[in-house]
């Protein structure tokens, strides 16, 4: 098929794709809901035997790091596989087949990956949270934002543009290494996300030396990336470094997508 874009093929192609995949889909939320679940109902059993919290108890705190750390794997691996079907013969020529321009599946593809799972996975969380604090006695995640809101307020003003900042950076730096596990995902057509995760701690491990480096030496616009959260001038180098980024990994995904042929 020539690779005309469409959005109204593109809505009827996700459509497609959705009600072929949406057991699956629920399948998946549903163990993740479960896990989730049993990580909160383990790690709290004293309560459901009869022993209430106390005020600054540590194991609901400790529930969600292992829930966020489960997420993030659960997450990367998602994104490394969204063209597991392009690997094996058999599932190439079908998606090969179907009645969609490569742009348009690649745009499925990368939208499901980065925003749709990733937004679906928080809410879906965000309200076993809410469920779990009502039922063990501790406060939710919204309850505890706000009271750590309202306490940096009336403290320490300059800590809430602290944490505004703290958050923007995290979310494109998260996007930044989302579109790199997409890259990853293209690239390699066998264990793209140990791959990929391995190029990117490599990736890591050199930026924060030479990030050291730098502020050894007293580079300055180096000192204001390390000093992103408190530095106006970090923080807008830090967000264009993430915008940049995400932009050359998506181009550089899509530039070999669609360059992708029948494994023989």
């Amino acid at each position: 098929m020539e690779d005309k874009f469409s959005w109204k093929r593109f809505g009827l192609f996700a459509r497609a794709e959705w009600t072929g995949q949406r057991r699956a889909w629920l399948l998946k939320f549903g163990g993740l809901a479960l896990f989730s679940s049993l990580v909160y109902l383990l790690l709290n059993m004293r309560v459901l035997l009869g022993n209430p919290l106390e005020t600054y108890s540590s194991e609901p705190y400790i529930a969600r790091f292992l829930i966020l750390c489960a997420v993030g794997v659960v997450v990367f691996l998602n994104i490394s596989w969204s063209f597991k079907s392009y690997r094996a013969r058999g599932s190439a020529v079908m998606q090969t087949m179907l009645p969609a321009s490569k742009s348009e599946k690649f745009l499925y593809a990368t939208l499901m990956g980065i925003v749709v799972v990733p937004v679906a996975i928080v809410v879906v969380l965000s309200l076993l949270d809410v469920i779990w604090a009502a039922i063990l006695g501790f406060d939710n995640v919204f309850t505890l934002a706000a009271k750590l809101w309202d306490e940096w307020a009336s403290i320490i003003p300059e800590d809430k543009q602290m944490a505004v900042r703290t958050g923007i950076m995290f979310v494109s730096g998260s996007l930044s290494s989302m579109t790199f596990f997409l890259l990853g995902a293209v690239l390699f057509r066998r264990h793209p996300f140990l791959l990929t995760l391995l190029i990117s701690y490599g990736a890591y491990v050199v930026g924060v030396a030479i990030l050291q480096i730098g502020w050894l030496v007293g580079t300055l616009w180096m000192e204001n990336v390390m000093l992103g959260m408190t530095n106006t001038t970090g923080f807008w180098i830090n967000i264009s470094l993430s915008v940049v980024s995400s932009c050359l990994w998506v181009y550089l995904a899509w530039r070999h997508f669609r360059k992708l042929s029948v494994v023989q």
